[in-house]
């Protein structure tokens, strides 16, 4: 145990604890978060620059939610957690902060109270480069998270200041040596659907050494837990001693307990140890307010039912949910309503079953269903998530056959500038060809999907600097609920895709440096957040936003950057035949679309033994591994011996 025995024995000696200097605990671990801004990471709030400029850790546009997260590979006694300002912009963002420790198996065991509320302190400018929240007991936990309230949730989703999470360094520093509260409850903080009979567990203070690599141990100055609740029907926060338990085992149990049903619980460990400061006292270390919530009397639903559905023109759609009656422990005495959502009231559309199909629905059809589950004995209801039909097809195509002509959504382009419609294609006869002061303007209502696919063709003529807009939806800075979309061609590297907003923020960029007066294919499929870039029908990249983003093509522009009255980042180049889907195409769909212009074929997936790249494992392949078979090629020869 290195040093346990010594240390254990000096605290033996002592008849209070001194603390040891705090550690910095956090430095160098790895964070996630619930979204980034491009050109972030989480990991830029552990890097140690408490003082660094542009990139810092910053939360995604339309996140009003957003969080960062530290895992700090083991547990620590976490005592105090220090926010680092920005240094050149935004200093008014570090407020209405709030941090939860976390045990390791990620349940909260302990949430502060708001951290700088309403800007209390003030903060306007870098005069208060850091905030420092100072627990009053450590508290044993892996992770700590931090949180944003925000107080602007609503309008302009561009009113960062209201919600946007960014911190240049976030510091969580752990006690050495220092008597820590009770952790790691059963049932876990916000834990739902707990038994009417329950036993409630907890882990009895630790010490720790952050120098040590031992995990925390018992404290062995730990003399009784005071155990506290109060909760029920009427959700009462107030707190009442239940139980005073003799110190002396690592995990503490009380229980068995009866709770009722559909009741909201507080509970709280505080515990008791010897005062250094008045020998022969003792001291009350107060513990942090836990909760849970007693098995419900409503039906429970499992998240991921129904789910989402899409299908090939004329096939059939089945939704289903999956419910348990709380009192019978299945799927026995329940009842069914099916709805769809539409905007003049939800209609129902089937009832008595768990099943929704719908035969060969059509575009009609289309839309978001829920169930309403009833359990009957009762009349208490739950309501599933909403899931979305979609019939696969392509719902705007420009060929760009001598006009603008959207030749199956009706959404004609408008010139702006003088394109030149007369000029060879890749696909079909005629291409649009676009100078740098010219683009096409696709005007209409807005055009938001969750799932798509766009596909185009683009050939430039030189890159001089940044980058140039292939397609951008207007009005970039004022997406609002929604995401933006956009491809680029970059000078520096290559081709980009970007999607911004309701939530989080995901780029794709392509491996692939756009040569002049090429054509190249590109093609993004969209689902559920997984972005996927294709380029000459080749996966080349792909990324998963924090959030599933629901993404606002249109209005846009193709050939430049509209953005208000001004046009800019004019693309100098070709495009031609732009296809927008209502679903994700595959790998195979995608491929098609290339070799259909083209006429050349695309290896999808190359086998794992094609030596000679025809895509294919023949006796060719077999040739050339036996003609280096046993081959030795290192430096020096004699190395092969």
């Amino acid at each position: 145990m290195k040093k346990k025995a010594s240390i254990l024995l000096m605290i033996l000696c002592m008849s209070g604890l001194v603390a040891a200097e705090l550690i910095n605990v956090s430095v160098g671990k790895q964070a996630t978060a619930s979204s980034l801004w491009s050109g972030t990471n989480a990991n830029m709030a552990t890097d140690g620059a408490t003082q660094a400029d542009w990139p810092n850790y910053h939360s995604g546009a339309g996140d009003f939610d957003p969080w960062i997260m530290i895992d700090l590979e083991r547990v620590e006694l976490v005592k105090e957690i220090t926010f680092w300002n920005r240094t050149q912009c935004c200093q008014v963002r570090l407020r209405d902060l709030q941090a939860e420790i976390l045990d390791e198996n990620q349940h909260i065991v302990y949430i502060t109270e708001i951290i700088n509320p309403g800007n209390i302190l003030g903060i306007t400018d870098y005069s208060i480069p850091s905030i420092t929240y100072t627990l009053e007991n450590s508290v044993p936990g892996q992770y700590v998270r931090v949180r944003r309230i925000p107080y602007e949730t609503t309008g302009d989703a561009n009113n960062h200041d209201g919600y946007i999470l960014c911190l240049n360094e976030l510091q969580v520093f752990a006690d050495g040596e220092a008597a820590s509260i009770a952790g790691a409850p059963s049932p876990y903080y916000g834990e739902a659907n707990v038994p009417l009979e329950v036993t409630l567990s907890w882990d009895a203070s630790v010490l720790d050494d952050p120098n040590d690599e031992d995990p925390p141990y018992p404290n062995p100055d730990l003399v009784q837990h005071n155990l506290y609740m109060s909760g029920g029907k009427m959700s009462d926060p107030n707190l009442i001693l239940v139980a005073e338990i003799p110190a002396g085992d690592a995990r503490v149990g009380y229980g068995p307990i009866a709770i009722e049903r559909d009741g909201v619980y507080y509970w709280r460990v505080d515990e008791v140890v010897p005062d250094a400061n008045d020998p022969g006292e003792n001291k009350v270390i107060t513990g942090g307010l836990w909760q849970f919530y007693a098995l419900s009397s409503s039906p429970g639903i499992d998240p991921a039912t129904p789910a989402e559905q899409i299908i090939d023109d004329g096939a059939n759609a089945v939704f289903t949910v999956s419910a348990t009656n709380p009192f019978t422990g299945d799927s026995t005495g329940l009842s069914y309503e099916w709805f769809k959502v539409d905007a003049a009231g939800d209609i129902l559309v089937g009832d008595n079953s768990d099943t929704l199909a719908l035969v060969t629905p059509t575009a009609d059809d289309e839309g978001d269903y829920y169930c309403i589950v009833t359990v009957v004995i009762n009349g208490n209801k739950a309501t599933s998530n909403s899931a979305n039909l979609t019939i696969k097809r392509l719902i705007h195509h420009w060929p760009f056959e001598g006009d603008m002509e959207d030749i199956v959504g009706g959404r004609d382009g408008v010139a702006v500038g003088d394109p030149d419609l007369s000029i060879e294609g890749i696909s079909g006869n005629y291409a649009v060809d676009l100078d740098a002061n010219d683009a096409i303007h696709i005007p209409g209502d807005p055009l938001e999907l969750d799932s798509y696919s766009i596909s185009v063709w683009v050939s430039h003529r030189g890159l001089p600097n940044d980058f140039h807009s292939v397609i951008h939806q207007d009005g970039w800075a004022n997406y609002g609920a929604s995401g933006s979309l956009h491809w680029h061609l970059r000078s520096d590297k290559s081709f980009s895709w970007g999607i911004n907003g309701a939530g989080g923020d995901g780029r794709t960029a392509a491996n692939v440096i756009p040569q002049a007066d090429r054509w190249y294919h590109l093609v993004l499929s969209y689902r559920f957040g997984l972005a996927r870039a294709y380029v000459d029908g080749l996966l080349v990249d792909e990324v998963m936003a924090a959030t599933p983003i629901r993404s606002r093509m249109l209005p846009g522009t193709l050939g430049a950057w509209l953005n208000g009255a001004s046009n800019e980042r004019f693309i100098n180049g070709r495009i031609d035949d732009l296809r927008i889907y209502n679903y994700p195409l595959d790998d195979i769909d995608i491929a098609l679309l290339n070799y259909e212009a083209t006429g050349i074929p695309v290896c999808v997936t190359k086998p794992e033994m094609d030596l000679n790249g025809d895509c294919r494992t023949t006796l060719e392949d077999v040739a050339i591994l036996a003609a280096n078979w046993m081959a030795c090629n290192r430096v020096p020869l004699s190395a092969c011996d």
